[in-house]
């Protein structure tokens, strides 16, 4: 979020106005939802308009179903909220270390350009709590860089990608300079960065 009202200020504001409610009928029902944690990133002090995403929020369509098909996913991301929400994570200061740029481009056969992204892989996220973390998440922790998108790509293709990435060169091996193929025709280009480059983030929690 960005100059906006987090979980914990709208859960008091709602409190507030119960305690204050009075007149009118006695016995009526009131209903309050109360906004309940739905993600969390850690934004960049610098850039606020990037941040890394902690926990992402649930999908449509199945997107946060376990391996077995049942709601294993959902319950995993639901629990990691908790902890963070429990933990006060809200406002923590953390550091984010970025030590890989991968741009991936996506062209046809005929030569034509399609969909293109840029993302950092974070290299390391310092400050925050290894028990706080979630793990489907913490596997492929990056940075977006949202200028970079072209042809219709959305930022979820990064995470995508650096999915695939990692399956052929698991974190700390390095890269070539070229990854070609990877996913549907995707050529990624890999330019590390010496030394890393270390980013003061806040953690931000979202509601639903």
């Amino acid at each position: 979020r960005d100059g906006g009202v987090g979980c914990a200020e709208l859960k008091s504001a709602v409190e507030l106005a119960l305690s204050q409610r009075g007149g009118g009928r006695q016995d009526a029902e009131v209903e309050v939802r109360v906004p309940r944690p739905f993600w969390a990133s850690a934004q960049l002090d610098s850039a606020k308009i990037l941040h890394v995403t902690l926990v992402p929020p649930g999908g449509p369509g199945g997107a946060e179903k376990g391996a077995d098909g049942g709601d294993n996913g959902k319950q995993a991301r639901a629990d990691a909220m908790g902890k963070l929400a429990a933990a006060g994570a809200e406002g923590q200061a953390v550091c984010v270390r970025l030590e890989w740029l991968h741009i991936a481009n996506k062209v046809s056969a005929n030569g034509v350009s399609g969909q293109a992204v840029a993302f950092w892989e974070v290299a390391g996220l310092k400050g925050l709590h290894p028990n706080l973390a979630y793990g489907p998440q913490a596997a492929i922790y990056h940075l977006t860089d949202v200028a970079s998108l072209r042809g219709g790509a959305r930022p979820r293709l990064a995470a995508e990608l650096l999915g695939l990435l990692r399956q052929r060169s698991p974190a700390g091996r390095g890269y070539p300079l070229f990854s070609r193929g990877v996913g549907v025709g995707f050529d990624v280009e890999h330019v590390r960065v010496d030394p890393p480059l270390t980013l003061a983030a806040t953690v931000r929690i979202g509601c639903s």
